[in-house]
């Protein structure tokens, strides 16, 4: 539900009045938190941070033998890393394995890859 009188649009020109402020508003890109633990012989009183950022994340899978990019994905900082291994994935390329950050790492992505005959080299937190 929407607070009345917030400025939430489709289009940055029904919000600003100015077309020329309209037009260097990016309304595609948003919002994520990266969280990062403390080192663990950190001095004491040093905390857990969290870390703001405002953008776009680049989702890329490359032939390991080749050396070449065969399929990417370029989605908002908010979405989330693991939703789009199977966009990524090219089941159409003979390959054995999957490598990926721990960010990719699931239940459901697991299940996807062996239904594929795909060996998972997620890492593990």
């Amino acid at each position: 539900m929407r607070r009345p009188g917030s400025k939430l649009a489709s289009w940055p020109f029904d919000i600003w009045d100015n077309p020329n402020k309209a037009s260097q508003k990016d309304t595609s890109a948003r919002w994520t938190i990266k969280y990062s633990k403390k080192k663990e012989h950190a001095p004491k009183g040093c905390v857990d941070i969290a870390i703001p950022h405002y953008g776009y994340k680049s989702h890329i899978m490359i032939d390991k033998s080749r050396r070449f990019i065969r399929s990417f994905k370029v989605t908002d900082a908010g979405c989330h890393d693991g939703a789009q291994l199977e966009d990524l994935v090219r089941t159409d390329i003979p390959a054995k394995g999957v490598w990926a950050d721990t960010a990719y790492k699931s239940n459901r992505n697991e299940a996807w890859l062996s239904r594929h005959g795909l060996v998972s080299h997620i890492h593990c937190k």
